[in-house]
């Protein structure tokens, strides 16, 4: 095929880690340049991240709050708090966290579609994309406030009362992605108002 939407579904379905899935990426994108920041977040999702796959969705998509908090994760991971910080306040700067759900999943859709994909097969191939989706929601976003409420635990009252803020941010940044990760942005919101709380009582 040389349907772009088709071939971005295609990429979903290549083993994980393979270097296949960006081989198909990479024609997809070629047919449809749009295409590039969403190809990029779909193998973060799929096959996991590392510095270099942050880097360059951030280079290709420089307003999404996604590559700005992977980033942060990563370096506060490395006991690097300070930059982590800064990683954390360019992603409250960004108008929103971009999953680009509804493109991917129509994308997925049509391409079950091209391969006559039915019943078991069918739901076997959509369940284990979800999977896979699902499990880097919650190992990779549902901990973010967990990063900023370690980091607030050992730090002075004003970066405690930025913290507590961009929790807040983070909470609306992923509420507004999906149903899946509004419980997530409770959670963040819960703890933006207890550490207010406890700077409340402190003061």
């Amino acid at each position: 095929t040389t349907d772009p939407e088709v071939l971005l579904g295609f990429a979903f379905l290549a083993d994980v880690g393979s270097p296949v899935r960006r081989e198909i990426a990479d024609k997809a994108v070629k047919a449809r340049p749009e295409f590039a920041p969403i190809a990029t977040v779909l193998a973060i999702a799929m096959d996991s991240y590392d510095e270099q796959a942050v880097g360059e969705l951030i280079k290709r998509d420089p307003e999404n709050a996604l590559g700005y908090y992977l980033q942060a994760h990563l370096l506060y991971e490395s006991d690097k708090n300070k930059e982590s910080l800064d990683a954390f306040r360019k992603a409250a700067a960004c108008p929103e966290l971009r999953l680009y759900g509804s493109t991917t999943a129509a994308a997925l859709f049509k391409a079950l579609d091209a391969l006559n994909l039915t019943g078991r097969d069918r739901l076997a191939a959509s369940s284990w994309v979800e999977t896979r989706i699902s499990n880097f929601y919650i190992g990779d976003l549902q901990f973010q406030e967990n990063d900023l409420s370690e980091m607030a635990r050992k730090a002075d009252l004003g970066i405690r009362k930025e913290i507590s803020d961009l929790l807040l941010v983070l909470g609306g940044h992923l509420y507004a992605t999906n149903f899946h990760n509004r419980s997530f942005a409770k959670q963040a919101v819960f703890y933006a108002f207890r550490r207010k709380a406890e700077i409340a009582a402190e003061e």
